[in-house]
């Protein structure tokens, strides 16, 4: 299983960069048509990150610290969001790793989110930790919490949202997470 999510990893990471297709090239792995149909562009925050997002999203980065990448135009105001939105933030937090691991799980706790799943993982070769959440109070009530190891004192928060019946969304959310670079 752990060969199997490691290969799936590097062509998800592969594909996003653009390096190769996206077809089923192994057996048993299957991949979204939303990956295969999915074309991926760069955004680089200076001395600080990179990602990879689809075409045609909106990024507003008018805080260098607090990006927000979208499949749709913010607007102001609340309300639920439309099922085929996804929303990504993507900021810094002043905690080590495990204080800031260990905050996060208890913010969506105390709550009353439920973490249907967590996992330990590596991005671009730092500690990472992901963390699946939903919480229906909100306008997007399903997130993929993503923590990366920054500095010892920073870490960086990569925070998904969507809704659980949009069918494409973690075939594009993975992806995008996973091509996450810190820089410094």
């Amino acid at each position: 299983m752990k060969s199997k999510f490691f290969i799936l990893s590097v062509l998800s990471t592969v594909a996003v960069s653009g390096a190769l297709p996206v077809i089923n090239q192994i057996p048993g792995i299957e991949v979204s048509p939303v990956q295969a149909a999915t074309r991926f562009k760069g955004y680089t925050s200076p001395n600080l990150f990179s990602i990879r997002y689809p075409s045609g999203w909106s990024v507003d980065s008018s805080n260098k610290e607090y990006v927000i990448i979208t499949n749709y135009k913010p607007q102001t105001g609340g309300g639920k969001a439309s099922a085929s939105y996804i929303k990504n933030n993507i900021y810094f937090v002043d905690s080590s790793f495990s204080t800031a691991i260990n905050q996060e799980v208890a913010s969506y706790k105390q709550n009353g989110a439920k973490i249907t799943k967590t996992q330990s993982l590596t991005i671009n070769g730092k500690s990472a930790y992901r963390l699946w959440v939903n919480d229906s109070r909100f306008a997007f009530p399903n997130s993929i919490v993503t923590l990366v190891k920054y500095k010892n004192n920073k870490t960086a928060v990569v925070a998904s949202l969507y809704t659980k019946s949009n069918s494409s969304a973690l075939g594009v959310i993975q992806p995008l997470q996973q091509s996450f670079r810190l820089l410094k």
